[in-house]
């Protein structure tokens, strides 16, 4: 849900802003700036997702649902904070290279649907 409400403001934002990086710190102005500092204050909860269920080996519990919930957590908030963690991790790039590899043709695309627990 998180995810979903982050998308969300941030698309209120940009319709709202036109260009999101003319001016620094505009977002603090609008719903998506209060959930980003919101994230940012409680980093601990960013970290424990990026960590554990994206960068985790196989002997971690997220399952994929869990797996794609996270990247989708992170992207919403890479998008539009300067959070670097963990797309600076070499391991996390493998990670992808892996999941792509892994699914081919299969793999989901933006506009499917999420993934059912």
């Amino acid at each position: 849900r998180l995810s979903g409400m982050l998308e969300d403001e941030e698309a209120v934002f940009r319709d709202a802003v036109g260009d999101p990086y003319a001016v620094p710190n505009q977002r603090q102005g609008f719903a998506i700036g209060k959930l980003l500092s919101l994230v940012r204050d409680h980093g601990e909860v960013y970290d424990r997702v990026a960590d554990n269920w994206v960068m985790a080996s196989g002997d971690s519990d997220a399952d994929l649902a869990k797996q794609v919930e996270a990247l989708r957590f992170l992207q919403a908030v890479l998008t539009c904070w300067q959070f670097e963690h963990p797309l600076t991790e070499e391991a996390f790039v493998e990670r992808l290279h892996r999941w792509a590899a892994e699914y081919g043709e299969n793999t989901p695309g933006p506009a499917d649907p999420p993934p059912t627990s």
